[in-house]
């Protein structure tokens, strides 16, 4: 299975270097996380679903932001149904 191919992640607006690669497996209803880093050690994050859906939910985790400890879920961002490249952006 070919997982990474540059050129077409160029071709979809994604041009990104990919410094390593890990691959998961969850059962349904599991909660995963994705944490956020400070630069200089910032990673980006490519996800996939290759079945179910993906349930998605980021945090307001600026101290000094209005909207701190608040939410905002997207339901489902990913599926197995959806064969097409999603960037989320907040």
């Amino acid at each position: 299975m070919e997982t990474y191919k540059k050129s077409e992640f160029v071709e979809n607006g994604i041009d990104v270097e990919f410094s390593q690669d890990n691959h998961s497996k969850s059962g349904a209803s599991v909660l995963k996380g994705l944490h956020y880093q400070k630069k200089p050690y910032e990673q980006a994050k490519l996800v996939r679903c290759l079945q179910g859906e993906i349930y998605d939910v980021a945090v307001d985790i600026r101290k000094k932001s209005k909207t701190f400890g608040k939410r905002i879920c997207f339901e489902p961002v990913l599926s197995d149904k959806d064969k097409n490249w999603k960037e989320l952006c907040i």
